[in-house]
């Protein structure tokens, strides 16, 4: 069996990459030939270039999160063959003045969904608000449940790397906030959040974003925002980093921060769990699909927030059972081996 497994952009430590690269491996295993493709890549071995595409397997596996004309087309084709895991689109008004291609793919990749689904090929989701987020664009469209392939258990077995990030090691309250730096994360709300916590708790603490700045415009505003409400010298941009020095940004952290208001999945819950660390988190869209009962959760304002922020800090009976909670829901749901069993009873019906 030789199966395809496509994307518009293939990176390791995304999470559709990720999801991309544990799908392979799985495949590998059980000696199968896969080849991937994609437009863009980074990864350290061969990937191949979408125009390619048309006729290379026995299997077709297209992961969709934004527009990616070819891949689409080739699904519309291949229909018996094709599967499509379906990593919803970020809705475009979240990028309305910030980035005008951004929302016009946006709008494309909403609609291409659309005709995917209507083309009647198989459709995997990453949680139960991706498909009843797909069966509102398209009713009735079935679709099957298989959470993400991820990099936690890299994360488990690494080494922390500290001393590469300096300063960022030093000990001190710290909230963290994991992935690219975009607006439906609404990293906005989470500075507003960290300086309530700040003014009420703890003034020295600090907030620490790790994760790609892909639209400048919207981490100026974060930016802007903290300075406004003092406490820039305490808001740190870590940038894209290393599984070496995720984990050890993890291990620093006192709680992870998530006040996303668009979520398909939201993987840095994952890692937090298989990491032992708290997670605080504003109830929207997948969140509580992926964290359920291992979350301290708060509504989406910064007092809110802050006020569980210090909970999660200060109530230690109430985080150690979360934490608990956390690591059986990774060990039965979200340990690679659930994933890949799943990956492999779907791959059989």
């Amino acid at each position: 069996m030789a199966t395809a497994i496509a994307t518009l952009v293939l990176n390791d430590g995304d999470a559709v990459g990720n999801d991309v690269i544990g799908m392979a491996k799985a495949l590998r295993a059980r000696g199968e030939t896969v080849r991937l493709f994609a437009e863009k890549s980074r990864l350290n071995e061969e990937v191949y270039p979408l125009r390619e595409l048309r006729g290379t397997s026995d299997r077709f596996i297209y992961h969709h999160s934004m527009q990616c004309d070819i891949a689409v087309s080739v699904v519309e084709g291949a229909r018996g063959r094709a599967i499509v895991k379906y990593h919803n689109v970020t809705p475009q008004r979240f990028f309305s003045g910030i980035d005008a291609d951004a929302v016009r793919s946006a709008e494309i990749g909403v609609q291409q969904a659309m005709r995917m689904a209507r083309a009647g090929v198989r459709i995997w989701v990453d949680s139960a608000y991706n498909g009843s987020d797909l069966a509102r664009l398209a009713p009735g469209t079935p679709w099957q449940e298989l959470s993400p392939f991820h990099q936690a258990d890299d994360l488990v077995a690494s080494h922390p790397d500290a001393e590469s990030l300096g300063e960022l090691d030093a000990w001190t309250t710290t909230f963290l906030c994991v992935g690219r730096v975009a607006p439906n994360k609404n990293g906005l709300l989470a500075v507003e959040a960290f300086a309530e916590y700040a003014t009420k708790f703890e003034p020295q603490s600090r907030l620490i974003f790790a994760g790609e700045h892909i639209y400048p415009a919207y981490s100026e505003r974060i930016a802007l925002r903290a300075n406004e409400l003092g406490v820039a010298d305490r808001v740190i941009f870590a940038g894209r980093v290393t599984v070496s020095q995720l984990k050890a940004l993890y291990l620093s952290a006192d709680a992870l921060l998530v006040t996303s208001e668009h979520e398909g999945f939201c993987v840095p819950l994952l890692e937090a769990m298989a990491l032992g660390v708290p997670v605080v988190a504003v109830p929207k869209t997948a969140v509580p699909d992926t964290a359920g009962d291992a979350a301290f959760y708060a509504d989406a304002n910064a007092d809110a927030l802050a006020r569980t922020l210090a909970e999660a800090v200060y109530d230690g009976q109430r985080r150690e059972q979360n934490l608990l909670n956390g690591r059986h829901r990774y060990d039965r749901h979200f340990s690679t081996d659930a994933i890949r069993h799943r990956f492999t009873e779907l791959l059989s019906a």
